[in-house]
């Protein structure tokens, strides 16, 4: 199925959306802050169907997140 990033800072919320979406037969990758979530996206090359984010996280806010759009490969 798909290839999902969660970056949610509060761990219970973390888990309990990566577990559910796992048990879809989704492939999850989580991430603790933005920072972490931004560097997971350039190490994939944008390779993420999606990333799920929280629009508020210590020191970082959805404002943050790059104006550009990494463009996904396709298998």
């Amino acid at each position: 199925m798909a290839k999902l990033l969660i970056v949610e800072d509060d761990e219970s919320v973390r888990s309990l959306a990566a577990r559910a979406l796992e048990r879809a037969g989704h492939n999850v990758t989580v991430a603790a802050d933005g920072a972490h979530g931004l560097s997971l996206i350039g190490a994939a090359q944008g390779g993420y169907d999606l990333v799920l984010s929280d629009i508020r996280m210590p020191g970082w806010t959805a404002s943050r997140w790059p104006r550009r759009q990494w463009r996904c490969s396709r298998r």
